[in-house]
C-alpha cells in the first residue's frame, strides 16, 4: 500500500519537491514489500535523473547545459569577484567556433554596456554601420587632383622644394594673373648707339621650359645726350626669337616710336610691349634704339629694360583680333 503524493498549496508544483516526492514513493513501496534490491535503487535514481533533465523552462527552473532553456524574465548573475564573473571557453578549432552568440530581432542592439572604457582586443566588423573601407588609414597621402573642394589648413600643406603641390587656381585666379619672375638690365646709351640700325640695348634672356607657355611684358626707357645737332631716335621694346639674328618690336601692333634729341641736351623716352604666348625656347628681350648719329658720352645716359614673366597656360590670345586691330590703327 502506497501513501498518497503530497502537493504544495500553489497551483504549480515545485520541480525539486516533485522529484523528492517521487523517489520517496518508490522507496517506500520497495521497503513495504521487502524487495529492496540494487536494481530498484538504480531505477529510482534513473527516474529522478530523467525528471531533472526535463527542467529548465519557466521562472525558477534549473539552467541545464546542452539543452534549450526558456524563460521570459531577466536572469542575473551578481557577485564580487576579483576577475570576470562569467567565463566561457570554447576550445574547438572549427571555423564556426565562437565563445558567445548573441541574437536579437532586427534593429535591436545585441549588447549593452555601462562603461566607456576601451575593450582590449575587440575587433568589430563595422563602425557606426560603416565598413573599414569607408575610412582612411591614420597615415595616408592625397594627390593634388583628389583635393578639389574645401579648405586645407596651412600646417597640413608641405611647402618648399619637393612638395609637388600643384593647384589649378590661387584665390580663384588662374596662374596667368600672376607674375612668376621679374628681371632688369641696364647699359649706357653711348655704348649702344650704332647709327641707322636697331641696337639691342640692356638685353634680358628668358627661357621657357619645354611643355610650358609664358607671356612676357617688357618695359623700356632710355636717356641720352645729343651730339652737335638735333637727331631723331627710333625706339621700341623688342624681342628676338630663338634663331633670330635681329630684334623685332613687340610694342602694340609692332609700332615704332620716335623722339627728337636736341643738340647737346639730355632727352628721354619710354616704351612697353607684350608678347603672345611663347612656347619652349630662349628669347632675348631688349630696348631697341636706332639713332641717326652717335650720342655724346654722359654718365646719365642709360638704357633700362625690365621684363615680367607670367605663366600663360590659361591665356587665350587671338591672332586674328590682333591683326584686325592693327589694320584699324593703320587706317587712322
Amino acid at each position: 500500500m502506497s501513501n498518497p503524493q503530497p502537493f504544495r498549496n500553489s497551483t504549480t508544483p515545485d520541480s525539486n519537491q516533485e522529484r523528492s516526492t517521487m523517489m520517496k514513493t518508490v522507496l517506500r513501496a520497495l521497503f513495504s514489500r521487502r524487495k529492496f534490491t540494487v536494481l530498484a535503487v538504480v531505477m529510482a535514481l534513473t527516474l529522478g535523473s530523467a525528471s531533472a533533465a526535463l527542467a529548465g523552462s519557466g521562472i525558477g527552473g534549473v539552467f541545464n547545459l546542452g539543452v534549450t532553456n526558456t524563460v521570459n524574465a531577466i536572469t542575473k548573475l551578481t557577485g564580487t569577484v576579483a576577475g570576470p564573473s562569467l567565463q566561457i571557453i570554447n576550445n574547438s578549432t572549427n571555423a564556426a567556433a565562437t565563445a558567445l552568440n548573441l541574437q536579437v530581432a532586427t534593429g535591436k542592439p545585441p549588447l549593452k554596456v555601462n562603461s566607456t572604457t576601451k575593450v582590449a582586443n575587440l575587433n568589430a566588423d563595422s563602425l557606426d554601420g560603416q565598413d573599414s573601407s569607408a575610412f582612411a588609414n591614420s597615415t595616408h597621402t592625397h594627390s593634388g587632383e583628389q583635393i578639389n573642394s574645401g579648405t586645407v589648413e596651412a600646417d597640413r600643406i608641405e611647402d618648399g622644394p619637393g612638395s609637388n603641390l600643384n593647384a589649378d587656381q590661387l584665390d580663384g585666379l588662374d596662374s596667368s594673373a600672376f607674375g612668376i619672375k621679374t628681371a632688369h638690365n641696364v647699359s649706357f646709351t653711348d655704348e649702344c648707339d650704332t647709327p641707322n640700325t636697331f641696337n639691342e640695348c640692356a638685353p634680358i634672356a628668358v627661357t621657357v621650359p619645354a611643355g610650358k607657355t609664358y607671356l612676357v611684358s617688357v618695359w623700356s626707357s632710355f636717356t641720352a645726350r645729343g651730339g652737335a645737332s638735333n637727331q631723331d631716335v627710333t625706339f621700341c621694346s623688342a624681342k628676338k626669337d630663338p634663331g633670330q639674328t635681329t630684334p623685332s618690336c613687340i610694342t602694340p601692333f609692332g609700332a615704332q616710336s620716335m623722339v627728337t634729341i636736341e643738340a647737346n641736351q639730355l632727352g628721354a623716352a619710354a616704351a612697353s610691349g607684350e608678347t603672345v604666348p611663347l612656347s619652349g625656347g630662349t628669347y632675348v628681350f631688349s630696348t631697341a634704339i636706332k639713332p641717326t648719329a652717335q650720342f655724346t658720352f654722359d654718365n646719365f645716359g642709360r638704357v633700362i629694360t625690365k621684363v615680367l614673366v607670367r605663366d600663360a597656360s590659361g591665356a587665350t590670345v587671338s591672332s586674328a583680333s590682333v591683326s584686325e586691330q592693327g589694320a584699324a590703327l593703320r587706317e587712322r
